[in-house]
């Protein structure tokens, strides 16, 4: 296992090259000095990534603003989203690369954050391929999250208001409508309860394998509270205006 030192790359300067639909290059760069910066960057990214699978303009836009939804709560809305982790994914192999963090986590390192997404898709479509699915059908996606819980990761005590709540944020720095109240009913309806997951009653299901934090808040490394969106409705989820108003995108 090699070690590397830890980077912060969730702020300040970015710039990767992704492949999307149809196998074009695309160029995205600029600077994240804002959590808006961040989550207009990460969506973009996590857009082009999941073009490049061949998903519509509509279900790659809904599939990243629910990962980023994620992201936001491992990382605590990128101020403690280092070496292009986007999730804080744990090293579990003797052959990646990896970097200690200051709480002793070990995290996978990526030589910059477009490879640590395109890797965090393809983890879930390993290991959580449920998620995958929700995710790619283009409906309710932000359940995606609720699936990874009961697979041990995404926060264990993350409660279906709160998971809303960072969702409708995210969409709103990307220029989508929030979640209307009929969604929303339907996300709190079918959010599992953390007393419900899988291995509540030995620890919560949090597993250290993938970087899952136990916790209702979004954090940073060091375990303090870095905020969190306010639940607001109202408009349906127009999804394509995600596709919009992104920063620092340039295809080439």
């Amino acid at each position: 296992m090699t070690q590397v030192a830890v980077r912060l790359t969730g702020r300040g300067a970015y710039s990767v090259v992704m492949v999307g639909a149809n196998g074009v290059r695309h160029t995205i760069e600029g600077t994240a000095p804002t959590r808006e910066d961040w989550i207009a960057s990460r969506v973009a990214m996590a857009a082009t990534e999941c073009a490049r699978r061949g998903w519509s303009e509509e279900q790659a836009a809904q599939a990243a603003i629910a990962a980023v939804s994620v992201w936001a709560l491992e990382t605590g809305w990128g101020a403690a989203e280092w070496n292009g982790n986007p999730g804080n994914v744990h090293c579990t192999s003797d052959t990646q690369t990896c970097a200690r963090l200051s709480n002793g986590e070990n995290i996978i390192a990526y030589p910059n954050i477009g490879e640590g997404i395109v890797d965090w898709f393809a983890l879930v479509e390993r290991r959580y391929p449920l998620a995958m699915a929700r995710l790619h059908s283009g409906e309710l996606t932000l359940l995606a999250w609720n699936t990874l819980r009961r697979g041990g990761y995404g926060g264990s005590s993350v409660t279906g208001a709160d998971a809303i709540s960072i969702f409708n944020r995210v969409a709103r720095g990307v220029s989508a409508a929030e979640l209307t109240a009929d969604e929303r009913a339907d996300i709190l309806a079918e959010w599992t309860p953390a007393a419900e997951l899988p291995g509540a009653s030995t620890g919560g299901g949090s597993s250290a394998s993938t970087g899952g934090r136990d916790t209702t808040t979004v954090r940073n490394v060091s375990g303090a509270a870095a905020g969190g969106g306010s639940s607001a409705g109202g408009g349906g989820l127009l999804l394509a205006a995600a596709l919009l108003g992104w920063a620092a995108w340039k295809g080439r």
